[in-house]
This record gives structure tokens, sequence and C-alpha cells, in this order.
């Protein structure tokens, strides 16, 4: 008969009956159930991963979301925008950027060059960094500095009421720092001058582009008139409303920031702290709690907002006021350049008075009176000085005096009570006080921002008080008195 092939061994096997099939075909169905449900897992996990890790603890963030995240909270204040523009790769291009005196974002700077914008990680700076010094703690997420040495500070409720809601600061290892900001609160911040912080400063190169250059400098001192730091922190972190004094070209390393700026013109609605006080250059009101009782003009502020990605660059103008909180964990460092006019003012503040020690309290009280009347009438006109001081008073100290009780003197600085004093100022101290008018008066008008000149007029007007009452508590007395009798 006819011979058969015989089968290989190298051929599959078919399926031999129909329940192979149906067995296939369920297995066929399981896997893909069991595909679409780790896709849905996948989803699940990128979601979390998202709204947990890239708000609290991811140094990174997806470059196409627009989502903030949870860190960021809706102001009605804001109104706008900082611009978005594009690094010029020229020598002067940070003068121009400073002669135009806007804040505004840069992309494509020199900044995505620096090896930090690659290699900073938690990891890293854990292996680089090892101990981190003068960490600052706080119970809540927003943080306002307290200046020992400035004079408010001695006075008992300032101290008892203020210093209660600032940070302490305490020495961590890195490996710690970088675990205590996962697990908010308290808040853990850290920042330091650059050269402070060992082998990752090696990685902010290069600095210089960053700097804001004065012809007047010689070129082998330029890096006398610069100051670098690093701010490292956890999502949430915030730094309250306050105003710096130099060019700052702020460099967003790693993570998320968002500022909310406000010009030197705003000041008037910020309701800044005395310059006698521990929390000078910073706004009374709280972003999270505004008072408009206390201080209604709030309600006509108007600021702009900049939100940061890693390899930015904010030009952040002196005397801009900003609020800058962290959107997610975040590395960032600021470029500082001094700045011509606040060594101006800072001239006036330093500068001697033409008061002489033997003067009696009296005298020294009439003189203070009659000086700021001269400068200040001087400038801005016959009753100016009444005027602004009165407007210093509204502005820095009234929600102060409501609630500080050594602030309510039972001592008078009116004029009447002084007039025994009057036949003591000589003629010859009147022309002292002329040329010191005269020389004050000049270094303000280097203040070509009227709103800065009001607010390092204010700190004069501050200072002088203080001089001629000795006594801290005494001082918005004085200026109330000079006002009104």
């Amino acid at each position: 008969g006819k011979k058969t092939q015989p089968e290989s061994k190298d051929k599959p096997k078919g399926l031999s009956n129909r329940s192979d099939a149906k067995q296939l075909k369920n297995d066929m169905q399981f896997f893909s159930q069991f595909a679409k449900v780790m896709a849905i897992v996948v989803v699940i996990v990128a979601i979390l991963y998202y709204f947990v890790f890239e708000g609290t603890s991811s140094w990174h963030y997806f470059k196409t979301s627009k989502d903030l995240g949870p860190n960021y909270i809706k102001y009605d204040w804001v109104y706008d925008s900082v611009p978005r523009k594009q690094w010029k790769r020229i020598n002067s291009f940070a003068e121009e950027v400073a002669e135009l005196g806007e804040p505004a974002i840069f992309t494509d700077s020199y900044a995505v060059e620096w090896a930090a914008y690659k290699k900073w990680s938690e990891q890293y700076l854990t292996s680089n960094i090892r101990k981190m010094n003068g960490v600052q703690r706080h119970s809540e997420k927003t943080f306002s500095y307290f200046h020992e040495d400035h004079p408010f500070s001695s006075i008992g409720s300032i101290k008892a009421d203020y210093k209660r809601g600032t940070y302490d600061r305490i020495n961590m290892t890195s490996k710690d720092f970088f675990g205590a900001i996962n697990k908010c609160p308290p808040y853990h911040y850290f920042t330091a001058t650059a050269d402070s912080i060992g082998t990752p400063y090696n990685d902010l190169y290069p600095i210089e582009p960053f700097m804001v250059k004065n012809s007047t400098w010689k070129l082998e001192e330029s890096h006398l008139h610069r100051w670098t730091n690093v701010w490292i922190g956890p999502g949430g972190a915030t730094t309250h409303t306050h105003y710096d004094i130099s060019h700052n070209f702020y460099v967003q390393v790693a993570g998320r920031k968002r500022f909310v700026l406000f010009p030197p013109s705003e000041y008037d609605n910020l309701y800044l702290y005395p310059f006698l006080h521990p929390g000078a250059q910073q706004s009374q009101v709280s972003f999270e709690h505004p008072d408009y009782t206390a201080f209604p003009k709030f309600a006509k502020a108007r600021g702009i907002e900049a939100i940061l990605n890693p390899g930015d660059v904010l030009y952040l103008p002196p005397m801009w006021f900003h609020h800058v909180t962290a959107l997610t964990p975040s590395a960032s460092v600021s470029v500082w350049t001094r700045y011509n006019t606040t060594q101006a003012m800072h001239k006036i503040i330093r500068s001697p008075l033409p008061f002489k020690a033997s003067w009696n309290p009296q005298k020294l009280q009439l003189a203070g009176r009659t000086y700021l009347t001269m400068l200040i009438d001087g400038m801005d006109g016959e009753g100016g000085a009444k005027k602004f001081v009165a407007h210093l008073l509204e502005n820095r100290f009234n929600a102060l005096v409501s609630k500080i009780a050594e602030f309510k003197s039972t001592r008078s600085f009116c004029e009447k009570g002084l007039d025994v004093a009057k036949n003591d100022l000589a003629s010859e101290d009147l022309k002292d006080f002329e040329k010191f008018v005269k020389y004050h008066q000049d270094l303000f008008k280097t203040a070509e921002d009227l709103a800065v000149r009001d607010i390092w007029l204010g700190n004069l007007c501050e200072q002088l008080s203080l001089t001629v009452v000795g006594k801290p508590a005494d001082v918005p007395q004085f200026l109330k008195d000079f006002v009104q009798c």
C-alpha cells in the first residue's frame, strides 16, 4: 500500500481537539484583561507619583504638565505674569537687563550649562555637602526672619509676639536634612553662601554672566561686589513678602518655584515693618490670612507672578517685593550684585547727624524736630515733613501701636513743651544743619524711583527719632507728636 510520511520530531503539535482551542481562547482573554488592569495600575501610579512626589519630595517635574500642584495658591492680588525672554550671549547683557529695571524670566542662559543643572540631586548633595549648618526650622511653612540687632528686638512684647512666628536654626547632617524635608511639618530650609558648601560650588560655573558690573570697579575686584547664595528646601516652604537691596539673578537649579512680585511703588499697600523692627524690610500682611481691617490698603495691592522651572533665571530688581513659594522640593542659587542707589542710601543711614552729645534731652529733641522739618520740607515743600511722617505712622506703626503695650508712651515731645530749648539752638547749629541737610538731600536725589526714596527717607526718620529720644519704645510717640503738636 501507499507509504505514509513519518511525522517530524521538530514539527509543532497542532490542536488536537476543540477543548484545546477553548483553553487557548480563555488564556487569550485572561491575558487581555490582565493587560488592561496593568495599564490602569500604571496610570494610577503615575497620578499618585505626580501628586505625592511632585508636590512634596521629588526634585523633578513633568515638563509638559500645566498643573502647578497642591502648593500653588491662587491670590486675588496677582493680575499678570512676568514675561519670558531669551538670554543673549553678549558680555553686557546683565547690565542691559538691569538698566530696564523690570523683572523677567530668561531661558537658555548660561545656567543650563552649569553642572549643577544636571548633577544636583538628593543623593549627590548628600554625598558632597555632609554637614548643613544653620538650617532654618519652622513649625509653619512661611518663613519670616528676626533681626536680633535691630533696636525694637529689645521690646518685650515684640520679642514675645513676633519672634514666636519666626524660625530657629539648627545644625544637621545632609542625610537628616533630606529626610526631614520629605516629612513636613516641621519645615526645614537650608541657605548658605555658595562658597561654603564645598564641592557642589564648583558646579556653578560660569557665574560672572549674572553679575551687574559697574564701570567704576576694578576688574580684578569685581567679585568683591557679588554674593552668591544657595537655597534648598521642601515643597510648600514659603518666604514671607520682603524686599532686598541688590540686583538679583535668581537661578532655578532643580524643582519649581513661584514668585509673587510687587514694584517698590506698592510699599504703601504692603505695610512694611518699621526699619527699627526685627522684621524690617518685610510686609506686615499675611498672604495666608490677610487682615483687611488692620491693613485696608492691601485690598489695592497688585502683583505679578513668575513660575520658575529648572534652568530658568529670574531677574529680580533691587527693592522689588517678593513672596516666594517652592511648588516642589527645590534648589536655587541667587547671584546678588551691589546697587549704587542702595550704597548712597546706606551712606545716609550711617552718616552722623549734626547733634552734640553735650546737649540736654530737650535741646536734642527740638533739634530732631527742626532737622526733620528742614530736610523733608526742603524736598517736598512746606508742610511736607508733617505729611510724610503722618503717612509713615499710618503705614508702619499704627497696627503695631495698637497691640504693643510698650509703645503707649507717657512722655511728650510736643514743640510747645520744648520751647525752653529754642534759644539754645544757636545760629551756628542751624548752619551745621543746613550743610548736613544738603548732603542728605543730594544723596536722596540719586534714588530715581520716588518710592525707593520714600522707603529710605522713612528709615532715616526712624533712625533720627531713636537718636533724639534714646529709648526705642518712645520712637512712635516722638513721630506722633511731631505731626500733631
